[in-house]
């Protein structure tokens, strides 16, 4: 095999000098097939190349790679073609993994006994190709690829191969699929990167075999065949396994061999884990402490809803996205497929594909209600899923969708609900008709007759009600006016309620539409009609809502004239005792004035414009009169009233009418137009807010117009009217018309130059409900509406201005007029600094701790007191934060700061904070040991105010204890004071309050601490290593009187020493270990002292001997009784090793097969003849090897066996093991009637990696009856 694998190598290298080679370019694209010639150099897809040889001369030597690209085909390349140009070999599948191609692609067909491609160059890869033995029909022992320099391969299918894969080097693959008839690949090279890989290899082989030198890395793949499906070597580096599948069908799912394997995240086959039942397999001796498992993937299901009604829908999710210890996990290996199965309806699909960690398939439920058992299968795992199906709601409809028809019509209705059950319909809440039953196919159907409006459908199952659509049943509307027998107009208005939104239509007796219009929101309509004649019409009205036309309302009414109109003088008017009054009538009337007493007082004949003006001829009473115009049309005659007020101090003629003719907004200084309806070649006077604004004629129409000029703010505008040969006198004074000149608001605060912060507000007067802005330049600084009624507005500045001088301009906007700026100069300054420290709970300790915030870097000058004068300055740092101690006299101080920035000052200081300050706290210094007896001096000095009273307070934990007081002295300050020492530990601190009253200052710092050795040592006893169970006096010596105290046992104990200060205690000893230990407590020198505990000290109990040993005992070598056989254990059998494959093997090294562990013989471990003391049994083991061993055994008493008692032990190495077996309570007690009994003695040792093997054997302990 050797010998031809150099001649292979040895023939492509003479091709490889003897063809052309390529120009030293880039990377280029190079292209092969089947049918190509081997001339050019290969770079056109139109003349591509023919042989592999051929187009590798031509692959560029430069370090970009170059692409040849494969065309569908069979490709025979020379044997054991080696490629060492730096190539990515593409086929047509390039970029689709293999278990996904579909399609043709380029099939590379290896020689029987040879390798198809054996790479040595870098950087080769190959991606979208297949490699199948020449032969394909038949089994032969070709290799597919065999890397021996670093390489990639994507998207292939290596089949019919002995190999696919040997990797020599270092190996990146993804999207493989390997279906051999040996192993599917072999791993032997630096490191592995191994992704989405399906390893398919014959029945007696394996998927994968690792003996590499490096790190191998394999996730998202499946080992779906063999007897191994990943196997790795004893001593190779770390194998890294995530995200993975085994088959259970795998003989051995992984055999690790020895080396370290990290398999955690992997899918076994089922939810228990690898060599569980249905499980995928973990052997080989390196599964004992090498191989990582935990956490492993694990199947659940889900159903969305949990709950749902009879005849829908849910969606069942299988979920492999989460790992045994709960965390979340998704995984893609290729293959995998779920089953779907339930107990109650049907899936859509019987499986479904497994992607990203999921799949999913959609039940539908029958029309049967109860729990569908659903259930999804991946490999050996069958999840369970619960569906709770309900009785299906009902529903109802009408049929064929209808929204709205005629009021009073029947409407089929028609719905779905459980069968064989009740519904009930009901329009609007109320039932309508008999119960109706659900048909088995699960619907039913019904009419009901529509009421005007809305017909809300609904149909009712037991307490449960289900809403429907509402169907509008479209009525005639009602009719409000005209009522039946009125006389209108020729062209009235005829008003109704109908459905909102509905299309009214009006027409009269002989079908003709003479109006139309639609009914408002609020469900009322007005429709005004084309002009009728004059007489008896009958008025036919219709809505139509939704396409559906009403049944038609009708209403008979009488056409008439329309009566004469008046348009001087207006209702109400006064006028004088005898006065003018104007109209319009039907051209050339006759026209007629009457009184309230029916008296004539006035006539004319109207124009044949119907134009007419009249004069009362007598005049009237003063007051209120009511009179009536009389209009003689053709058989008609019409009214009309009039209502005046005579006032013989009234103007003689009636007020003109004004209004503006243009916008009611304009700036000051715009003239505004006017105009109105005067008396014909009246002379209009204007008046402009009362002062006089000069006049205009009015034409023979009675038009007339004017301009005048407004000024800022409200313009009110009136109007009355001469006419010349009448009475003297002016005319009343028309209503006003008002306009607004948009001028310069004003600004009330701040006043001008004054001191703001950096935002502010800003108030004053503009016109009412207009939008005032205030802006610094071309910078908006705030806006705010000025109130409707006074005008009034404020706002506060939204943008921060620089410290410094600013001029502002204040402007105001109403509809759509922009008024004249006003300008406010103001100065921007700091805000005051914000004090943080005193905060009016502090105490100064001989000074004030002041902090703060001001602007960053500012100068920060502190007043004390509101002094004038600063009393120290600092400067804030970068994050505006400053802090500073200002030196005070005693008492209580106000501290407040100001800030500049720049050249700017803040304006009022800051608000005052308040501290008291006390005398300044002591020193206090230690002038006597650290560590002293109890009772010994302590001597502790330092300074105060001269003459101040020096406390000076000794602690124990948190509570004073004593208090010692001095005086400093009166020149120096200088102090000092010695005081006893407590036991343990003395805390000492020191106040000083000056000239005895007043303040007392904060303690001393730091404390000073002096330890103190109590005055009494622990009573002394001792206890022996042994004594017999039963009552024992413990004996010791303390201090004459002392109590001594303790625990003996974990049980309390107390006693008093005697005069020469000796002691005992009584206590019971049992069967084991015990402790004691004591403390003692008494008075030394008139101080109560409490000792440390003595050091503990352990005794043993041991049962007292049996005065009467039994005869038959076991250990007596003269004891003729044989013992129980040992029954043999089973003997394990060995796993299959590896298989090692036969020649053609691939080059380089060949894997050996695993060795498997051996079983534990049971000749290995022996148990020597058990000795008895008492009840007490000693065992005597020898192992072979490491492991666990346990023993157990019970005991025959008055016919019963009961638990005699249990022992177990961890060995870690191979050696003798000795275990001693005790009885329990009950057994204990059973023991008690009996002189002896026969105990059956059960070991099992469980060797590490192993089988159990169980030995037996058999004693007789002693009772407690005596002879």
């Amino acid at each position: 095999m050797a010998a031809r694998l150099l001649s292979s190598i040895a023939a492509a290298a003479a091709l490889l000098c003897a063809g052309p080679l390529a120009s030293a370019a880039g990377a280029a694209d190079l292209y092969l097939s089947p049918t190509g010639v081997n001339s050019g150099n290969c770079q056109t897809q139109a003349q591509p190349c023919g042989s592999f040889n051929y187009v590798q001369s031509q692959a560029s030597a430069t370090p970009e790679a170059d692409t040849v690209h494969l065309t569908a085909g069979d490709y025979l390349p020379d044997t054991s073609f080696m490629t060492v140009a730096k190539v990515t070999w593409s086929g047509p599948q390039a970029g689709v993994p293999a278990q996904r191609q579909s399609g043709d692609t380029a099939r590379i067909a290896v020689t029987n006994g040879g390798f198809g491609f054996i790479v040595q160059a870098d950087d080769i890869a190959f991606d979208g190709v297949t490699f199948q033995s020449q032969n394909y029909a038949a089994a032969d022992g070709s290799f597919g690829l065999y890397s021996l320099n670093p390489t990639t391969v994507r998207n292939s299918v290596f089949t019919h191969l002995r190999t696919g894969v040997y990797a020599g080097s270092s190996i990146v693959t993804s999207g493989l699929l390997l279906e051999t008839i040996n192993d599917a690949m072999y791993f032997t090279g630096d490191s592995a990167t191994i992704s989405d890989t399906t390893f398919s290899p014959a029945a007696a082989y394996a998927g994968l075999i690792s003996g590499g030198n490096g790190p191998l890395t394999i996730t998202d793949s499946s080992f779906t065949s063999g007897t191994y499906g990943f196997l790795t070597y004893a001593g190779t580096n770390l194998a890294t396994l995530t995200g993975n599948s085994f088959s259970p069908s795998i003989a051995n799912g992984l055999y690790n061999d020895g080396g370290p394997v990290d398999a955690r995240r992997n899918w076994w086959g089922c939810n228990a884990g690898p060599n569980g039942p249905g499980c995928a397999t973990l052997t080989g001796p390196g599964t004992v402490n090498q191989t990582t498992i935990a956490p492993r993937l694990v199947l659940g299901a889900s159903v969305d809803p949990a709950s749902v009604s009879a005849g829908s829908t849910a969606t069942v999710t299988a979920a492999l996205d989460h790992d045994s210890a709960g965390d979340p996990f998704a995984t893609d290996f290729p293959g995998a497929s779920v089953g779907f199965a339930t107990t109650l309806g049907t899936f859509g699909h019987a499986s479904a594909p497994l992607a990203r960690g999921a799949a999913t398939a959609t039940l539908t439920t029958p029309l049967a209600t109860g729990t569908a058992d659903m259930t999804a299968t991946l490999d050996g795992e069958t999840v369970h899923v619960p569906l709770e199906v309900t009785e299906a709601p009902p529903t109802i409809a009408a049929d064929g969708g209808v929204t709205a028809a005629r009021s009073g019509t029947s409407l089929p209705v028609s719905g779905t609900g459980h069968p064989g059950t009740a519904v009930q319909v009901k329009v609007n809440g109320a039932a309508v008709g008999l119960p109706v039953t659900v048909t088995p196919e699960g619907t039913w159907s019904a009419s009901v007759t529509l009421v005007d409006g809305d017909n809300a459908l609904q149909v009712q199952r037991g307490l449960f009600v289900a809403d429907g659509p509402t169907v509008v049943g479209v009525y005639a509307p009602p009719l409000s006016s005209p009522q039946a027998g009125d006389e209108v107009f020729p062209t009235p208005t005829v008003e109704g309620s109908g459905l909102a939104g509905a299309a009214i239509a009006v027409a009269d007796e002989s079908g003709t539409p003479i109006g139309s219009g639609t009914v408002a929101p609020g469900g009322s309509f007005a429709v005004a009609l084309d002009p009728l004649s004059e007489g008896p019409h009958t008025l036919h009205v219709t809505q139509t809502f939704d396409g559906v036309e009403s049944a038609e309302s009708t209403v008979a009414v009488t056409v008439v004239p329309v009566p004469p109109e008046v348009t001087l003088p207006l209702a109400g008017a006064h006028v004088r005792p005898r006065f003018s009054i104007r109209g319009s009538a039907h051209s050339d009337v006759a026209l007629t004035v009457l009184d309230e007493d029916d008296t004539e007082i006035a006539a004319a004949t109207a124009t044949a414009t119907g134009a007419w003006a009249l004069r009362t001829t007598a005049p009237l009473t003063d007051g209120p009169h009511t009179l009536t115009i009389l209009e003689t049309y053709g058989a008609f005659v019409l009214r009309s009233a009039l209502s005046v007020v005579v006032d013989p101090a009234a103007p003689l003629l009636a007020a003109p009418t004004l209004a503006l003719d243009g916008p009611a907004t304009v700036l000051p200084g715009a003239t505004v137009a006017l105009a109105g309806r005067a008396l014909p070649h009246a002379v209009v006077l204007l008046r402009h807010d009362g002062a006089a604004a000069g006049d205009a004629v009015a034409d023979a129409s009675g038009d007339w117009t004017a301009s005048v000029t407004t000024h800022a703010g409200d313009n009110a505008f009136t109007a009355t009217q001469e006419l010349a040969g009448a009475d003297p006198g002016e005319s009343a004074e028309s209503a006003a018309a008002h306009a607004t000149g948009v001028g310069t608001p004003s600004v009330s605060s701040p006043g001008s130059g004054d001191l703001v912060q950096a935002t502010f507000e800003v108030a004053g007067d503009a016109l009412p409900g207009a939008t005032v802005t205030v802006a610094a330049g071309a910078t908006t600084l705030a806006t705010a509406t000025a109130d409707a009624t006074s005008g009034a507005w404020s706002a506060t500045t939204s943008t921060p201005l620089a410290y410094g001088d600013h001029t502002l301009s204040i402007s105001q906007r109403l509809d759509g007029v922009s008024g004249a700026d006003a300008s406010l100069a103001v100065t921007v300054v700091p805000p005051a600094p914000t004090l943080t420290h005193p905060d009016g709970s502090e105490l100064g300790d001989g000074a004030i701790e002041v902090a703060g915030t001001a602007d960053p870097h500012a100068a920060v000058d502190l007043f004390l007191d509101g002094g004038a004068t600063s009393a120290q300055s600092t400067t804030a740092g970068a994050d505006g934060a400053f802090a500073v101690t200002l030196a005070a006299t005693r008492g209580v101080h106000t501290v407040t700061a100001s800030q500049r920035v720049g050249g700017s000052l803040s304006g009022p200081l800051s608000t005052a904070r308040s501290v008291e300050v006390l005398p300044a706290r002591p020193t206090l210094q230690l002038d006597s040991a650290a560590t002293v007896a109890a009772g010994d001096p302590i001597v502790v000095s330092g300074t105060a105010e001269p003459g101040a009273t020096v406390s000076v307070a000794r602690s124990a934990g948190a509570s004073v204890v004593t208090t010692f007081t001095t005086t400093a002295d009166a020149i120096s300050g200088e102090w000092s004071r010695t005081l006893r020492a407590a036991s343990r530990v003395n805390t000492l601190s020191a106040r000083q309050q000056p000239g005895g009253a007043g303040s007392i200052s904060l303690p001393s710092r730091p404390d000073v601490v002096v330890t103190a050795t109590p005055l009494l040592a622990p009573p002394a006893f001792t206890l022996p290593a042994t004594a017999t169970t039963g009552a024992f006096t413990i004996t010791g010596s303390a201090r004459p009187g002392a109590t001594v105290s303790g625990s003996f046992d974990g049980a309390a104990k107390s006693t008093t020493a005697d005069g020469n200060g000796a002691w005992s205690l009584s206590v019971s000893v049992r069967t084991g270990a015990q402790t004691a230990v004591f403390h003692q407590a008494a008075e030394v020198d008139g101080v109560a002292e409490t000792s440390d505990d003595s050091a503990v000290q352990t005794l043993t109990g041991v049962p007292a001997p049996d005065p009467d040993p039994d005869p038959t005992d076991p250990t007596d070598p003269t004891d003729p009784r044989p013992t129980d056989p040992t029954p043999p254990g089973p003997t394990p059998t060995n796993p299959v090793p590896a298989p090692t494959p036969t020649d053609p093997a691939p080059p380089g090294p060949t894997p050996a097969g695993p060795t498997p562990t051996p079983a534990v013989p049971a000749s290995a471990f022996s148990l020597a003849k058990p000795t008895v003391r008492g009840t007490a049994i000693a065992l005597a083991l020898t192992l072979p090897r490491a492991g666990r061993v346990k023993v157990t055994a019970t005991v025959a008493l008055k016919g019963k066996r009961i638990a005699y008692g249990s022992a177990a032990a961890k060995v870690a190495t191979a050696g003798a093991k000795r275990l001693t077996l005790k009885p329990g309570r009950r057994a204990k007690a059973a023991l008690r009637g009996v002189r002896a009994a026969k105990v059956t003695l059960t070991v099992t040792f469980t060797p590490s990696g192993g089988r159990a093997v169980v030995k037996t054997a058999r004693v007789t302990v002693s009772g407690g009856r005596r002879r």
